[in-house]
């Protein structure tokens, strides 16, 4: 299944197409130039995204994933939005041509790492942990992921969290999810078993044995996300629905009242599932929902707005040749007209991604551009990953932990 992952992947893929230089230096030398101007320009018309996220999982015992305003009652928030999409401000879309590379926007959360591990494994940054902790997959074969392991940019160290447990030759694993105190993942046959077939998998997140959960077979197998709390593995299905499955063993069980309902990010669940590659999502978001609290949070779209798709901090959607921004209570609504058919889950928590090269603040209103060249994006990144990386060459990565910018 290809999810909102792979569509990042392409979309930087036909930046990638636009603007030649394998670095921040060179890109923005080459983006004095007429003709790369105009490259930009048409990937900016095919391939510009801005970035939405979905939801979480479902009424469990502990919590998880270190939401930073989950709350401990059970309400229900209905929210409107008062100003008019028509009248909303129009702020400057990007202008390339006068973007900095992130390094000098963010010259704290900008680092140069090593591109493999020091028993020689190839490393892909998977996401951050912390501002100076990232969660990377150690590779020795494309398809192979051989352990998890934490890097640390402040010492330049790396330790070993876990390692996969051997496998079938077809096995492989899908996505990874982190949570408070552990980081599960779930995986699938490359070529399929008849009628569908899954096993989940968690790993404590100080390091440890991975332990298997559980497996699910047929409609259960179609896992559309994950999560992971303090004593269960979830899972939401493609048609829509939550289930859970206890860490230390069980039989799956559906979460009461998450019918049309999508995991997101622990403990949040929306009303709209996640998109793939290919697809424009013209249905717009009317919930957010905590599985944890049952608190339920209603979002009204702006007129004429599709695709809207809101976290606990920022919604987006499409307006024409506009993406619209706002807060899920309504509050804060502009108008960036950057052209763009799709509308994707957040990095981290307020920053959208743009044009595959562009790093917006929605919080503050900064931008950047980072590296054109991917350093090996997949669909087993988190969620809302706050980390993006790209080719240093030389055997390095470039990597911008979002988290880093906060401090």
């Amino acid at each position: 299944m290809r999810t909102e992952q792979d569509l990042r992947a392409a979309l930087q893929e036909a930046a990638a197409r636009a603007v030649d230089p394998a670095d921040i230096a060179d890109a923005v030398r080459v983006r004095r130039r007429k003709r790369t101007h105009h490259r930009r320009q048409a990937a900016l018309a095919s391939a510009a995204v801005v970035i939405v996220v979905a939801g979480g999982s479902a009424v469990l015992r502990g919590g998880g994933g270190g939401t930073p305003d989950a709350t401990t009652t059970t309400t229900t928030t209905t929210t409107t939005t008062t100003a008019s999409p028509t009248s909303a401000p129009a702020s400057p879309g990007p202008d390339l041509r006068k973007l900095l590379p992130a390094r000098a926007v963010w010259p704290g959360a900008v680092f140069t790492i090593p591109a493999e591990a020091p028993d020689g494994s190839r490393y892909s940054p998977l996401t951050a942990l912390s501002p100076t902790e990232l969660l990377m997959i150690a590779r020795t074969k494309f398809w192979k992921t051989e352990r998890l392991d934490v890097y640390d940019t402040g010492t330049g160290e790396s330790r070993v969290i876990t390692r996969m447990p051997a496998s079938k030759k077809d096995y492989y694993q899908r996505r990874f999810e982190v949570g408070a105190d552990y980081i599960g993942w779930y995986g699938t046959m490359l070529n399929g078993r008849k009628g569908g077939w899954a096993d989940f998998w968690v790993a404590p997140r100080a390091g440890g044995a991975a332990v298997k959960v559980g497996e699910v077979t047929g409609d259960l197998s179609g896992v559309s996300a994950i999560g992971v709390s303090s004593d269960s593995f979830v899972w939401s299905i493609r048609p829509g629905g939550v289930y859970r499955m206890p860490i230390t063993g069980g039989s799956p069980e559906k979460l009461a009242g998450t019918d049309g309902l999508w995991l997101s990010s622990w403990p949040w669940a929306v009303d709209v599932p996640p998109i793939r590659i290919g697809q424009v999502q013209d249905r717009n978001q009317s919930k957010l929902v905590n599985l944890e609290t049952g608190e339920t949070r209603a979002i009204i779209p702006p007129a004429g707005v599709k695709g809207l798709s809101c976290s606990i901090e920022w919604c987006l959607g499409r307006m024409g040749n506009a993406v619209i921004v706002m807060r899920p209570d309504g509050s804060g609504l502009s108008r960036i007209p950057v052209p763009s058919s799709y509308v994707l889950p957040v990095l981290g928590s307020h920053f959208a991604q743009m044009s595959g090269a562009v790093i917006y603040d929605l919080n503050t209103g900064k931008k950047a551009i980072v590296g054109v060249r991917p350093s090996g994006y997949s669909w087993e990144a988190t969620s809302s990953s706050p980390l993006l990386s790209w080719e240093a060459g030389h055997g390095k990565l470039n990597v911008l932990n979002l988290l880093a910018v906060d401090g």
